[in-house]
This record gives C-alpha cells, sequence and structure tokens, in this order.
C-alpha cells in the first residue's frame, strides 16, 4: 500500500468516526421540576431527581436540563449515574448486552455540571453523542460552608438506597 493510500485512509477514518459527529450545545434547557426533596436527618437535605427504580430521564446528546431542586440552599455535593435503560428492573439480573438492566455511576462529560448551579437549580448537559438514562443526585448540609464541589472532591455522607 503506498503511503498516499496510507493517509487516505487514515483521513477518511477520521471523517466517518463518531467524533464531531454531534452538536452538543446550544439546546433550550429543559426545567425539570418533578424531582424528590428529602430531609434525611440532622440537617441533611438529599434531591433525586428520579426515585432509583422509576423512569429516569432521557438524555439524549446535548439534552439539558434545569434541574429546580428543593433544597434549601445550594447543594454541597453531586453524583449522576447513566444507564441505557429508562427504567432499571430490580428483579431481573444485568440484563444482556442488547437489553442491559444496569447503570455506571457518570464519567468524563456524560454529565456536565454548568455554571447555573445554586440555592434554586442545577443545570446539567449531556456533553456527549450517546443516548442515555440519568439520575441526578445532590446534597445540602446545614450549617456546611464548603462551594459546590464534584463528586470526587466530596462524596455524600448520605447513601440514598
Amino acid at each position: 500500500m503506498t503511503r498516499l493510500s496510507v493517509v487516505l485512509l487514515s483521513l477518511l477514518a477520521l471523517q466517518t468516526s463518531a467524533c464531531g459527529a454531534c452538536d452538543t450545545t446550544n439546546q433550550e434547557p429543559i426545567e425539570y421540576r418533578q424531582g424528590i426533596t428529602t430531609e434525611t436527618g440532622a440537617g441533611v437535605w438529599l434531591y433525586e431527581s428520579t426515585g432509583v427504580h422509576d423512569d429516569w430521564l432521557h438524555f439524549p446528546a446535548g439534552r439539558t436540563y434545569d434541574l429546580v431542586h428543593g433544597l434549601p440552599g445550594t447543594p454541597q455535593s453531586w453524583k449522576a449515574d447513566v444507564s441505557f435503560k429508562s427504567r432499571l428492573d430490580p428483579e431481573a439480573g444485568s440484563g444482556t448486552t442488547q437489553d442491559p438492566n444496569n447503570a455506571a455511576p457518570a464519567a468524563g462529560n456524560q454529565v456536565v455540571v454548568d455554571a447555573r448551579w445554586g440555592p434554586r437549580l442545577v443545570r446539567i448537559r449531556n456533553d456527549t453523542c450517546a443516548e442515555v438514562y440519568v439520575r441526578f443526585i445532590a446534597q445540602y448540609v446545614e450549617g456546611a460552608e464548603s462551594e459546590p464541589t464534584s463528586p470526587d472532591a466530596a462524596p455524600m455522607s448520605v447513601e440514598p438506597w
């Protein structure tokens, strides 16, 4: 194979790859108010976008949600899980490759928390080309003076499961 053929094949492979194949910006945010906010005790509040066994939020490429959390202040920590299935079945094992029944912590840019983070809402966006379902959880602790952080920097003291 000639050097020119290798270069042309490489360029063709780059053009047909998933990188840059979708636009994940400039979508209008969807205001979401159906989350679950509870005080778990000792001044710890928890927001869940959905219950773990309810329908998770559809999160296609570029989807942006404004999650109105109902917490008494700005959340200090958060975590997000993603799944290829809209509702997990607790009675059904892990499923199959074609019909998964599992979830994983969001990683990389699967769930991006935008600058709209505060005492009223958290804005999240799917910055990938993948179509998934998301469950977002945020925690507020009364009297805590910390700034909002990523889940790696400040793990939640209360597990919602």
